[in-house]
Parts: structure tokens; C-alpha cells; sequence
């Protein structure tokens, strides 16, 4: 079994990121496999896709184990170039991509939540961007986040690395629906269904339009001054000290 399961389900495409023991961190292999999944996702006669994590947790972003171990600038360059890729999936993918948030959803986990159309959250699920205390930042909450929600909530979010339950989620309108962890995968299933009994010319029309107002903040670009921070002294002594104190 791979990093990142996918399989056709009727008009329902399933996209699991599966790496339970790292609470679905994802490496290098896990941002190719989701690049993959989209590219594949795209190509099939699915009309809605839906993503989730297996185990305890949804996601909890970047491996940042990996990016500590790394032997050279160029490896963590080759990362975040993936990443990018990803955003650019979802963004041009014609399909509406629904989240199902079984538990954590932290840093890059959170953020693929913000790039899917559509959410569906289990009572336990917790959200968190806390990209800032490691040296790095939240580059698609950086651009997105604000217009989602007020603007100084936000800030708040990304700068004390708030963790937010699936009600405050919820209220703040980051996720759709709230349901008991035994029910999430048959609440997405059936917003999945509900969604791609629309005709496809409108799902198409629908999906361009809104992802035309991402593309306007250039999502992919964000990515650009991540690179940019993995550079500095700082951003390589915070991760390492990060991964040091989870060593302990």
C-alpha cells in the first residue's frame, strides 16, 4: 500500500493519505502520490472526489523530520516544488474536491482543507497552523485565510498557532458539516453523491469560476517565499530544535 490510497467509487473518487504512524505527515512520496491522485482524479469519470487521512489524523502537514534530515537546501527545494504542484491540482481540477477531517488537521494538513471546495468534519478534528514556530510560515493560509475569515482572526490564527475545534471551525465556516467520527466517511459520501447528481457542464462552470478568484491570489506563488525561507539560518535552526525536542 502506497502513502496516498486512491480508488473509483461510483462517480465518487477516494483519495486517503496513508501514513498513520507519522499522522499522515507528508514527505516527499505523499506530496507526489496526492499530485498523482488529482492527475488521476482528473482523468476519471468521477464527479466528485473526496480526501481524507487514515488513522488518528487527517493530516498533520509537512514531514518536518524529513525537511530536518535533508542533506542539502536543493532537497527541500524539490519539496516544496511538489507542493506547489499539488496547489496547482486542486486549483485546475474541474471536479469538486471535498474534505473529510478525521482528527488533526495541522499546518499543510489545514491548508489542503482551505484549497478543497467543500468539508465535512469529525466532532474530534482539530485544526492549526503552526508553520511560525518553526521558522517557516503557512503559505496558502498566508494568502487565503484573510479573505475566508475576518482578517484578524486570521492573524491570530497563524501567528500564536491557536488550535481551533471543528465547532469553532465550523462557526468560523472553514467546514460545512460536523458529525460523529463513525458517521464522517458516510457524510462525505453522501454530500459526494449530492454534489455530483449536478449536471458536469455546471460543475465545470462552477469550479472554474470560483477557483478563477484563487488563481487570482496566485496561490501557487506563496510557495515561492517558503523556498525562500528554508534558506535562512533561522528557518534550519528552528526545525532542528523541533525535531530534537520531539526526540526527548
Amino acid at each position: 500500500m502506497g502513502v496516498v490510497e486512491r480508488k473509483l467509487d461510483g462517480e465518487v473518487f477516494w483519495v486517503v493519505l496513508n501514513r498513520p504512524e507519522k499522522l499522515n505527515a507528508l514527505n516527499l512520496e505523499g506530496w507526489r502520490g496526492l499530485k498523482a491522485a488529482m492527475e488521476e482524479a482528473w482523468s476519471s469519470r468521477a464527479k466528485a472526489v473526496v480526501v481524507t487521512g487514515s488513522g488518528r489524523a487527517f493530516s498533520a502537514g509537512d514531514d518536518i523530520y524529513m525537511m530536518a534530515e535533508a542533506e542539502s537546501i536543493e532537497e527541500n527545494i524539490t519539496i516544496f516544488r511538489e507542493v506547489k504542484s499539488v496547489i496547482e491540482r486542486f486549483l485546475t481540477l474541474d471536479k469538486p474536491i471535498i474534505a473529510a477531517v478525521n482528527g488533526l488537521a495541522y499546518g499543510g494538513g489545514f491548508e489542503l482543507v482551505l484549497l478543497c471546495d467543500l468539508a465535512v468534519a469529525s466532532k474530534d478534528a482539530k485544526f492549526a497552523l503552526p508553520e511560525c514556530g518553526i521558522g517557516a510560515y503557512p503559505p496558502v493560509a498566508s494568502a487565503l485565510l484573510p479573505i475566508l475569515v475576518p482578517r484578524k482572526i486570521a492573524m491570530e490564527l497563524m501567528l500564536t498557532r491557536k488550535e481551533l475545534t471543528a465547532e469553532e471551525a465550523h462557526r468560523l465556516g472553514l467546514v460545512n458539516r460536523v458529525v460523529p467520527g463513525e458517521r464522517l466517511l458516510e457524510e462525505a459520501r453522501s454530500l459526494a453523491m449530492e454534489v455530483a447528481s449536478v449536471p458536469a457542464a455546471s460543475l465545470r462552470a462552477v469550479k472554474k469560476m470560483a477557483a478563477a478568484l484563487l488563481w487570482q491570489l496566485n496561490l501557487p506563488s506563496t510557495i515561492d517565499e517558503l523556498i525562500a525561507l528554508s534558506q535562512t539560518r533561522e528557518y534550519r535552526t528552528a526545525v532542528k530544535a523541533f525535531t530534537e525536542r520531539r526526540r526527548k
